[in-house]
């Protein structure tokens, strides 16, 4: 026997039991699209942009590698300059000097011209060196500072250093930019005094020196402030990016849990205490549903052979009894159905008036046990029902 009633409050049930499901999986995950099921156009969206995403974040790392490498050349250089500038001072003290004195302002140019060398030897970072090397196009410092996608083509910008630009010393530690001014001849009174035009000379070259090492300070400190600039933009960026995608698939908690004030309808049926009582509505209805399937089916079970002769007598009266318990069942079942109606009807304007979740339980039938179920099919009849 199909049972129709309890067909339909068992789908009722199912699709409650899987609002719910819904509901604690977006709380538990904090995902309102945490799969390519739940919407596959947002996730598709939200998955290709986190993956550009993380690689902005490559790109940032890189550009605080390349900053490293260009704030140390620059704080060498300018170190640098201000050693040439006392180089220059002492051929100013030198000029007119006499040759003892030269002598004394010679071995202060020495060591200057020993930290100029360790300045730019130290100049150093992560194996790279900005003010020492070859010239060449080879050695220039490209720092990347940008992904951009369009579909499956990618652009990668950098920030580029030329080697030229910034070649303080070559490799050998003789040319480049104070190359000249470290020789041992730039100012050498050992012999004889220094003449005033040599002296001339070498100011000539210290202040070609000084210009270089201005220049190559000027193009550090631009790709110092371009890189710092870079950085600043791809952090703001990627939180943009992040906005957007929590847009997409994330959750929004104080729907999921609370229902805002004045909801109502799916807006308030949709959090777990309103799912949950919509639950417990559709499961009593099912427990209803089978019971009568159950006393029903009592009345019309065949008799058991060592009761035959004894329940073939008392047929008529069992049956009888049977269906005034089956009439206040169902009269007690249509009452019930009231009462929850009602019920709901308020848990809902509750809900609507309520931010916050409000649980209360559904009124629940209390039906005959299975011992007293049981006991309406097999007690046999009073003497009085007999004689009736």
């Amino acid at each position: 026997m199909t049972n129709a009633a309890a067909l339909t409050a068992l789908q009722s049930l199912n699709a409650t039991n899987k609002q719910l499901e819904t509901t604690q999986a977006r709380i538990s995950t904090g995902y309102r699209v945490a799969t390519a099921s739940d919407n596959a156009a947002y996730w598709s969206i939200a998955t290709a942009m986190k993956s550009d995403n993380k690689a902005l974040s490559s790109v940032q790392d890189a550009l605080g590698l390349g900053a490293g490498k260009v704030d140390t050349a620059y704080t060498a250089i300018t170190d640098i300059k201000d050693q040439v500038d006392l180089i220059k001072s002492k051929l100013v003290t030198a000029r007119g000097a006499s040759q003892d004195d030269q002598q004394k302002i010679a071995t202060e140019i020495k060591a200057i011209q020993e930290q100029i060398k360790s300045s730019v030897t130290n100049a150093s970072y992560a194996g790279s060196n900005l003010l020492q090397n070859d010239g060449l196009t080879a050695s220039d410092l490209h720092v990347v500072a940008s992904y951009n996608r369009t579909g499956t083509t990618v652009a990668i910008d950098t920030i580029d250093v030329k080697a030229s630009d910034t070649q303080v010393l070559d490799v050998a530690g003789t040319g480049g930019i104070v190359g000249s001014l470290l020789a041992t001849t730039f100012f050498d009174p050992s012999a004889a005094a220094v003449t005033d035009t040599s002296i001339d000379t070498a100011l000539g070259s210290v202040e070609t020196a000084l210009a270089k090492l201005s220049t190559g300070a000027a193009y550090l400190g631009a790709a110092k402030s371009r890189i710092d600039t870079q950085k600043s933009f791809l952090s703001n960026l990627s939180d943009s990016i992040d906005k957007g995608v929590g847009a997409l698939v994330d959750a929004d908690m104080n729907k999921e849990i609370d229902p805002p004030a004045g909801a109502s309808g799916a807006a308030a049926a949709r959090h777990p205490g309103a799912v949950d009582r919509q639950r417990q509505l559709a499961v009593d209805p099912v427990a209803l549903q089978e019971l009568i399937f159950r006393l029903i089916s009592r009345l019309f079970e065949r008799p058991r052979p060592r009761a035959r002769p004894f329940r073939l007598l008392l047929s008529s009266s069992h049956k009888l009894r049977g269906l005034v318990c089956l009439r206040t069942v169902m009269l007690g079942w249509v009452e019930s159905c009231r009462n929850r109606s009602r019920a709901s009807s308020r848990i809902s304007g509750d809900l609507a008036s309520s931010a916050s979740p409000c649980w209360v339980a559904s009124p629940r039938l209390s039906w005959p046990s299975s011992a007293s179920a049981r006991s309406i099919s097999t007690a046999p009849p009073t003497r009085r029902s007999m004689s009736g």
